[in-house]
């Protein structure tokens, strides 16, 4: 089933193909900083509204982050599809979609892994 989410106000908006049951709280200085929460789709799971506030930080040329220009809220990232072992296929892309941002989701049933995103690369 298909679930919703956008920023706080409204402007970026996204669907996921499927609610997630597992997400990832990583310790990176951008996302320890962000607060959010991620769940992985392939880019074919995952679809972003066209969006005139729709704005990419990317820090170093692998991380896509994407936020809303008006309210500031992160809707999304890409990034090589890496594993929590620590290995990274750089050919392959996953999309991270922060999930606090869901509409009608119960965020509490979601199994929440911690990551080391400091020491990833």
């Amino acid at each position: 089933m298909r679930v919703s989410g956008s920023c706080y106000c409204g402007a970026n908006r996204f669907t996921i193909d499927f609610a997630p049951e597992d997400a990832v709280e990583c310790n990176c200085t951008y996302c320890s900083r962000m607060g959010a929460l991620w769940a992985y789709y392939t880019p074919e799971q995952f679809k972003a509204e066209p969006s005139g506030s729709d704005r990419i930080y990317a820090p170093n040329g692998y991380n896509q982050h994407h936020f809303c220009a008006i309210c500031g809220c992160q809707t999304f990232g890409t990034a090589p599809d890496w594993q929590l072992d620590g290995k990274t296929d750089f050919s392959k892309v996953k999309v991270g979609v922060n999930i606090r941002l869901l509409e009608g989701f119960d965020i509490g049933a979601v199994r929440v892994t911690k990551m080391d995103g400091r020491n990833l690369w």
